[in-house]
């Protein structure tokens, strides 16, 4: 097999890393998508010689504008993370999970208002993230009814 690297060759390495990782943020996932990786307006704030990057939910509405924007780095993702899990066997139920929650995202894009879309998206990612870092795949493949209520349901079109 090819490595993780070279099967995605317009990724920076350490993008790469942090998905592996589960350290890549919601926010961040623009990273992953080459056309927009190198457009988006960041916020950095300098002290004692660390750079922090502000964001802020204007920010991710600014770069998520589509849900294309948020779906094609999401496929680079969830890509990243089938090709890490073969040799543990897992990749196959990983990338049925991976693929409802791509439905689910569709499917609540043509039923909600998409600030909202984008909002909820934050917060499921995050979830799911935290859970990844202690080996729990499973949630990308539920409906989340306590985020969906919190963030979805005032905001039918």
């Amino acid at each position: 097999l090819p490595s993780i690297f070279s099967l995605f060759p317009e990724v920076e390495v350490a993008t790469i890393t942090s998905v592996i990782q589960h350290e890549l943020r919601a926010s961040d996932i623009y990273k992953l998508d080459p056309r927009h990786r190198d457009k988006a307006e960041r916020k950095t704030l300098e002290l004692n010689g660390t750079k922090l990057e502000l964001s802020n939910d204007d920010t991710a509405l600014k770069e998520y504008k589509t849900l294309n924007s948020i779906i094609d780095p999401l496929s680079t993702y969830f890509s990243i993370l089938i090709m890490h899990a073969q040799p543990s066997g897992k990749s196959a139920l990983l990338a049925v999970q991976l693929f409802r929650y791509t439905a689910h995202l569709s499917r609540i894009a043509s039923e909600y208002e998409w600030h909202v879309v984008v909002s909820y998206h934050m917060a499921f990612f995050t979830k799911r993230r935290r859970e990844m870092m202690d080996g729990n795949y499973a949630g990308w493949g539920k409906i989340d009814l306590e985020l969906r209520g919190e963030h979805l349901f005032p905001y039918r079109k």
